[in-house]
């Protein structure tokens, strides 16, 4: 992980009050039960399971959670990090997001498109 990335995660655990204002407005956190300060020192220390993985995959990057932050800290930037380290550390593909890139003949929304009009 390169030291930007390790400085942002670090300073997200360090700012995150452990409120869990965050928990109440996105259905993703909720589910998993951490608050962003606790996934950021998961992913810092490589103690990442399964489940926060995928929890950081499926994350919108809305900014619902950002909105109610009493602190101003942005989940969805620590999500956007963490997902950078944990492709660096092997624990997500790229190819895993090859439907996102517009670019491509075929993507998510393309496929929507074709779908449904």
């Amino acid at each position: 992980m390169n030291d930007k990335a390790s400085n942002r995660l670090k300073q997200f655990g360090d700012e995150c009050i452990q409120c869990s204002a965050c928990l109440q407005t996105c259905p993703w956190l909720d589910d998993l039960g951490l608050t962003p300060g606790e996934i950021a020192g998961q992913v810092l220390n490589g103690y990442v399971n399964e489940e926060v993985v995928q929890a950081i995959q499926r994350c919108s990057l809305c900014g619902l959670c950002s909105q109610t932050c009493p602190v101003n800290l942005d989940p969805s930037e620590l999500m956007q990090t963490s997902r950078e380290a944990l492709v660096q550390r092997g624990k997500i593909q790229l190819d895993d997001y090859d439907l996102m890139q517009v670019d491509r003949d075929w993507n998510f929304f393309s496929l929507y498109r074709s779908t449904f009009g």
